[in-house]
């Protein structure tokens, strides 16, 4: 909050909302700007909506996004909250059982920024963050941002240090894509682990087109 608050950060893009466990969290710890939360899976976008229904700057879109428009299949977890359109390692569901499919749902795909136009951004549009809980699809969505990447001036998203799921590129790889994209990282936060030896499998991470954060000064602009 902090880093969003000196960035005037006033616009979050909330990819992989689950059931708005995020949302509600920067609601509590004081974001008051446009909040547009992404979710595919029928169950968890109702419990969304419910939830988004008490703040009138939440907006909700049943939708998955990545790397191109249409359908895909998406791997149920037992506990929600790890379902991917990838299917997770062996090692992964060892660890955590609840990571395991339960069942499966086709959902619609769209690029973000095939969309970026229809989203209801105020003007002047404050400066904007993304923020990615895809589960090691985050890539896709990234590359579907396109050109639009230049409009984001935050972007959240989780990392794995072990691949958790079949296909999922590991952080160096996540790290050295965002730094060819203009983005830095600029905070790393505490992630799954294991309880019993302390290893950490994955972490949130931050960037920005700055590589040393400044005070917001107003609408001109972050960079």
């Amino acid at each position: 909050m902090r880093l969003m608050q000196a960035m005037g950060i006033g616009c979050v893009l909330d990819v992989g909302a689950n059931a708005g466990q995020f949302g509600e969290a920067l609601i509590h710890h004081g974001f008051g700007g446009l909040l547009i939360s992404f979710e595919p899976l029928s169950e968890s976008f109702k419990a969304l909506r419910e939830t988004s229904r008490r703040h009138p700057d939440w907006h909700c879109r049943p939708l998955a996004i990545g790397a191109e428009n249409g359908e895909a299949t998406i791997n149920i977890s037992e506990n929600r909250v790890s379902s991917s359109i990838l299917q997770a390692k062996p090692w992964s569901i060892e660890e955590h059982a609840p990571i395991a499919v339960s069942s499966r749902e086709i959902v619609t795909v769209r690029r973000l920024d095939a969309i970026w136009d229809e989203l209801p951004f105020p003007e002047p549009r404050p400066p904007i963050m993304v923020k990615i809980d895809v589960q090691g699809f985050e890539p896709q969505v990234i590359a579907g941002l396109g050109a639009c990447i230049d409009h984001v001036d935050l972007l959240l998203l989780e990392a794995s240090l072990i691949p958790v799921y079949d296909g999922e590129s590991p952080i160096e790889i996540i790290i050295a894509d965002m730094r060819r994209r203009g983005l830095q990282p600029v905070w790393i936060g505490p992630g799954w682990g294991s309880e019993t030896t302390g290893q950490i499998f994955q972490c949130d991470i931050a960037f920005a087109h700055q590589s040393v954060v400044k005070v917001f000064r107003g609408a001109a602009g972050t960079r």
